[in-house]
């Protein structure tokens, strides 16, 4: 599944958002996932800036993403990101985040993005404002960090310029965290962690070691 709006507009109007990556209501977009009854895995999220309105671009930073279920105007933060490795571009440059997504979003359900750029400067992001609905399955908006009340652009039909790369989650699960290697100590508990993503329930064979 790929959601996307990819047109953006010359024009400098943020539909009535402070539409800059230095908000403190970071700047995104609701979308909304396909049918598939296991979910969704996310590959990655690509943002668009607007190269109208930028400062300090090429400045070298972390960005944080973060993602939210939404239901009716409220948002709730289920995960952050933040950028492994810091990040200077020019003004206009589509971004990239990628790897490292353990969500599994559920079908038929709406979910939001912000991007947040964690220092100096600041940026517009691009958004589409021709007054068409390029995107009817979200909109154009800002959310606090910690979630809370979504404000939507005031036009209804503006969104921003991104692309959401999904694949179907598998039906089976697959693991991906192997568990740290540890010494086990007879007559007391362990416990291990292990990621998974994917349908059903996840199991593990355990072997052991007498060395």
């Amino acid at each position: 599944q790929l959601v996307s709006s990819n047109m953006t507009a010359g024009a400098n109007a943020q539909d009535g958002l402070n539409y800059y990556a230095d908000s403190a209501s970071p700047p995104g977009q609701t979308f909304a996932t396909g049918s598939n009854p296991n979910g969704y895995i996310i590959n990655g999220v690509y943002l668009k800036t607007a190269g109208l309105d930028g400062n300090s671009t090429a400045t070298a930073q972390n960005y944080t993403l973060r993602l939210y279920s939404v239901s009716g105007g409220m948002a709730t933060l289920i995960s952050t990101y933040v950028t492994a490795n810091q990040v200077g571009f020019p003004d206009g440059d589509w971004l990239l985040y990628s790897g490292g997504f353990t969500n599994i979003l559920q079908p038929n359900t709406t979910y939001a993005y912000t991007h947040h750029r964690n220092t100096s400067g600041w940026d517009l992001l691009g958004y589409n404002n021709s007054g068409t609905d390029v995107y009817p399955g979200g909109g154009i908006c800002t959310i606090p960090p910690a979630g809370g009340t979504i404000l939507y652009g005031s036009s209804g039909v503006d969104d921003a310029t991104f692309n959401l790369s999904l694949s179907t989650t598998p039906s089976a699960p697959v693991i991906t965290q192997q568990p740290a290697s540890q010494t086990v100590v007879v007559g007391q508990a362990v416990s291990f962690t292990v990621g998974s993503l994917g349908g059903g329930t996840p199991s593990y064979q355990w072997f052991t070691s007498s060395d």
